[in-house]
């Protein structure tokens, strides 16, 4: 069994509106020092211990630390080619790749399972939003475009565990394992036959789709064309089948029309977030990240409280005490769920 949150309360003396649930997990950076975001690089701006508390966001090792950084707003320079003075798309603060020049190939990875959902897998209905900055668009003077290849994406790893935040291997090494599949969203790495420097790139991996460009690999180009300045991602997964099968989009600005529809195997689910930076020689930046799954809310409606949630094929439960065994299915509920206040306490939750 999936269980995906456990909500909230009501009470019947409760006086005024409920708080609508909010996101699983937004960061916009700027809870961190500035310098090397990496909680496993040792007396660094972050340093933070496997599993918390503080810093969710480890790199593997090799091949850092230090991956990416958190920074002020800064100038970006492109040699020949264009400078940029970059701000964060809000507050003060925004992650980048080590800006050395050179390809770096700069990964940090958030913990989905053990962070977010009680050490479980996400198996769908979820959803990755963030911004991201490109430095040099669709500029093919010296090789600019291909050289920016930074995407972001949901994955699973073999390695990443579900009781703490990273696996250390033998060797004493924050290791992911195998990737086994991965969603990604910006700028490709692969640059075979077929690949254009012009249109920004997503990936579903494995994919046997022929409309994509590298098969093996699950890179497809998107009708969005690079250009220069911030953008808005989001990477947003369906209901998957019983065979593990889930319908996945991809938009870039235009967050209503998909840049990209299809399908992806997540037998073994999703179990973490990675940001890639400077896998090229150049590094954009990320910002304001946002990361959704079924979600309860609760609002009053006269003398009853009204349970919502967004997504189908899950099972509402409720219980009079937050312990998970104590929990109890509501038959044929669906969204949206009338109780009465008469009924004084009451805890709901999803499960699948």
């Amino acid at each position: 069994m999936k269980v995906a949150v456990l909500c909230c309360a009501f009470m019947a003396l409760v006086s005024g509106p409920l708080p609508a649930a909010t996101a699983l997990l937004f960061d916009g950076f700027e809870s961190y020092h500035r310098g090397t975001l990496d909680a496993n690089s040792p007396s660094d701006a972050n340093t933070a211990p496997n599993g918390g508390p503080g810093n969710p966001w480890w790199t593997p090792v090799p091949p850092g630390p230090p991956n990416l950084h958190v920074v002020a707003a800064e100038t970006n320079i492109v040699p020949g080619v264009i400078t940029n003075f970059v701000t964060p798309h809000t507050g003060t603060n925004m992650v980048r790749g080590l800006n050395s020049g050179a390809a770096d190939s700069d990964h940090d990875f958030f913990n989905l399972a053990y962070r977010l959902n009680h050490s479980k897998v996400f198996s769908g209905n979820v959803s990755l939003d963030w911004w991201f900055f490109d430095p040099v668009g669709a500029k093919t003077n010296a090789n600019a475009a291909p050289q920016y290849q930074d995407c972001a994406s949901l994955a699973y790893y073999a390695s990443v565990p579900t009781y703490t935040d990273y696996f250390i291997d033998n060797l004493g090494q924050a290791d992911p394992g195998l990737l086994v599949s991965q969603l990604s969203l910006g700028a490709a790495t692969s640059q075979i036959a077929g690949y254009k420097s012009t249109n920004y790139q997503a990936q579903i991996f494995h994919t046997s789709s022929s409309n994509a460009y590298d098969v093996a690999n699950g890179w497809f180009n998107l009708p969005v064309a690079r250009t220069v300045g911030w953008h808005h991602a989001l990477i947003s997964v369906g209901n998957p089948s019983s065979n593990g099968i889930a319908p996945v989009s991809f938009y870039i600005d235009d967050l209503v029309n998909p840049a990209l529809t299809n399908t992806a195997s997540l037998t073994n689910g999703l179990n973490c977030i990675v940001l890639q930076a400077e896998n090229g020689g150049l590094t954009g930046y990320f910002d304001d990240l946002t990361f959704n799954a079924p979600v309860l809310s609760i609002a009053l409606a006269g003398p009853n409280a009204i349970v919502t949630w967004p997504v189908t094929n899950w099972t509402l439960q409720f219980s009079t005490n937050p312990v998970s065994s104590s929990f109890t299915d509501i038959p044929g509920a669906t969204s949206p769920f009338t109780n009465s206040l008469t009924n004084k306490i009451r805890f709901f939750r999803l499960r699948q």
